[in-house]
């Protein structure tokens, strides 16, 4: 696990946004989205958007069905600003053999690939997001429930149901969220900014003892 986040530029921002611009997102999703009708994020996100307003940053008109988007930035300042402005911020991870077109309609298949079997963490926008004081809904993996745990610091998903699901909770349980997103800042703080895995990898290179960060 190399991901992590810097803790000055992603962090919560309530008392910086006007009123108005307070979670206008249900669910927000940065990154690349297929136009192919066997993309999951694109089957995935409309299914999420016939429920909810969904809103996309990516590098290129992703052509969704009922779901607005704009051009991502390279500016983390930037995608923190709209981190703080969803209520949940979505995490698909899209890759392995289950998603091969032939089995776009069957996520975590057991039949295809053993579920601890079938997804390593890719979830570069998770620890970000929960810096910023976010909750994520994420694709469930058998390494990122090594760090998080679902309705603790985030909600997970392993089906586009339980995806619609979990949104649906979340806008039903306002003070259960409030203490989810209060522990997703706190894991992120004590144990996914950039020093703390600088540190974690020259200790387990032995040079450590020589750095200080």
């Amino acid at each position: 696990m190399t991901f992590f986040y810097d803790p000055d530029v992603y962090r919560p921002l309530n008392r910086f946004l006007r009123l108005s611009d307070i979670r206008p997102y249900s669910v927000l999703f940065v990154g690349s989205v297929s136009e192919s009708a066997a993309s999951n994020r694109k089957t995935l996100i409309e299914r999420i958007s016939k429920y909810f307003r969904v809103h996309v940053m990516t590098f290129k008109n992703p052509r969704l069905e009922g779901v607005t988007w704009h051009r991502a930035s390279n500016r983390p300042w930037i995608v923190n600003w709209h981190f703080n402005r969803a209520h949940l911020v979505l995490n698909i991870e899209d890759v392995g053999e289950t998603y091969a077109p032939e089995n776009q309609n069957r996520l975590h298949d057991t039949r295809i690939v053993p579920y601890r079997d079938q997804k390593v963490f890719h979830g570069n926008h998770i620890f970000p997001a929960m810096g910023a004081g976010r909750v994520c809904l994420s694709e469930s993996s058998f390494e990122l429930e090594r760090f998080c745990r679902d309705k603790a610091n985030l909600l997970t998903w392993r089906d586009a149901d339980e995806s619609v699901e979990k949104v649906r909770w979340s806008i039903a349980h306002p003070e259960e969220m409030a203490a989810i997103r209060m522990n997703a800042l706190k894991t992120a703080r004590e144990n996914h900014t950039a020093a703390i895995r600088l540190r974690e990898l020259f200790s387990l290179s032995g040079i450590g003892a020589e750095l200080s960060l």
